[in-house]
């Protein structure tokens, strides 16, 4: 690296230039990033450099992962800048907090592309992806209480199979006590658990020879904020 004013006498150090890393950013997020950045009711001494807008990068890319749409999110920003805290000099680091993303998101709109996903916060219709729509609903209802509340990912994979009762209840059911063991002092077979469910693949946590009960995901109070909450499978990132 040549550096001007240096000694020419002097013995090269043998530094190199580093080049920036550039992160790619999706059209979809970007055009999130900006629609907060600039948004029509952001005031003058209101703020967003770009580490806010490496924030909202992030923030507005595991939305859009979660299966919130696009308008879903502009919604949600614009009812943020009709609030207290979105008059704030420094609107991100607060839109970015846990109890204003949970106040803010709790009335917005899911779409999940997985059919059985969407199909279980549809509320179980009578016409869906299974060969018996009904029966997979009172399956749901009977063996699901804990389950559904804090694995809908793990409930979706067992139904989405669509094999004949008693099949998908014994699964369903081995799900709910795999949990409860887990959680509680609780004397079930749980071997004979993993037998049952040994057709869908099990998060580590319920997957151990051992009880974690702090590993276990929390109970959301419904299904949206429990499908929300399903963790994202870390790949490349892709903003």
């Amino acid at each position: 690296m040549t550096v001007f004013g240096a000694d020419p006498e002097s013995n090269n150090m043998g530094w190199t230039d580093t080049p920036t890393r550039r992160v790619y950013v999706s059209a979809p997020v970007r055009e999130l990033t900006n629609y907060f950045a600039y948004h029509r009711s952001m005031g003058m001494s209101q703020r967003c450099d770009e580490d806010d807008k490496a924030k909202l990068n992030i923030l507005f890319s595991r939305r859009l992962k979660q299966g919130f749409t696009s308008e879903a999110i502009k919604s949600v920003v614009d009812r943020f800048y009709q609030t207290p805290a979105g008059q704030s000099d420094h609107p991100v680091p607060l839109f970015c907090t846990n109890d204003v993303q949970n106040g803010l998101m709790a009335e917005a709109d899911v779409s999940k592309s997985d059919p059985v996903l969407q199909w279980l916060l549809d509320g179980m219709p009578n016409e869906g992806p299974f060969t018996d729509p009904r029966e997979v609903r009172k399956a749901v209802i009977l063996h699901c209480s804990d389950s559904l509340l804090r694995y809908p990912d793990l409930v979706a994979n067992i139904l989405r199979i669509d094999d004949p009762e008693p099949v998908t209840s014994q699964r369903l059911s081995a799900l709910e006590d795999l949990i409860y063991w887990n959680l509680e002092d609780f004397d079930g077979d749980v071997e004979e658990f993993r037998n049952i469910l040994d057709i869908i693949e099990l998060p580590r946590e319920l997957s151990s020879m051992s009880k974690s009960p702090k590993s276990i995901r929390d109970k959301k109070e419904t299904l949206k904020q429990a499908i929300v909450a399903v963790p994202i499978k870390r790949k490349k990132e892709n903003w």
